[in-house]
């Protein structure tokens, strides 16, 4: 190997290195908030108590588990469940403004101030609901794709459709 490219690659990795530790070095990080972590924990113990209640269920159902046993466990559970909710809405005022619903604005609005691909998914989520409402006409013969009433072309494969 020369010397050359062993300098250079050396001096490509320092690069890459000091590029990633930048943001660390700036110290651009946002300090987290100890209401936030409190809301972060409640949502987390809110999921862990939705699965203990959703698996408590399920064994109920198949027979796992009795009855006495189910119903106080769900109880504890519902209550628990509950506390933690109320806890997430007296915590829910102080969050951060951006994570407060924003006004609902108009097709026209989102397609002209949104990034493009936000505008193409807008146009793409249009075309689903007005496909939604047609009717099915068969499969491709090429690639056994379902295709509508409307369609010229397999939408899976390309393969022109005969009428």
């Amino acid at each position: 190997m020369d010397w050359g490219a062993f300098f250079f690659l050396l001096a490509l990795a320092a690069l890459a290195g000091l590029y990633l530790a930048l943001p660390i070095l700036r110290r651009q990080g946002r300090q987290v908030t100890a209401a936030e972590q409190e809301r972060s924990a409640l949502l987390a113990r809110r999921e862990q108590v939705l699965d203990t209640l959703t698996e408590l269920e399920f064994d109920f159902h198949t027979g796992k588990v009795d009855e006495t046993y189910y119903q106080a466990r769900r109880q504890a559970l519902m209550q628990a469940a509950a506390t933690i909710l109320k806890r997430l809405d007296e915590i829910r005022p102080s969050a951060p403004p951006k994570e407060r619903l924003q006004p609902r604005r108009s097709r026209r609005d989102m397609l002209s101030h949104a990034d493009p691909d936000d505008a193409i998914e807008a146009l793409l989520a249009a075309r689903r609901r007005a496909r939604a409402g047609q009717k099915a006409a068969g499969f491709c013969p090429h690639c056994g794709a379902p295709v509508l009433e409307s369609d010229r072309f397999c939408p899976h494969c390309g393969a022109p459709l005969q009428s």
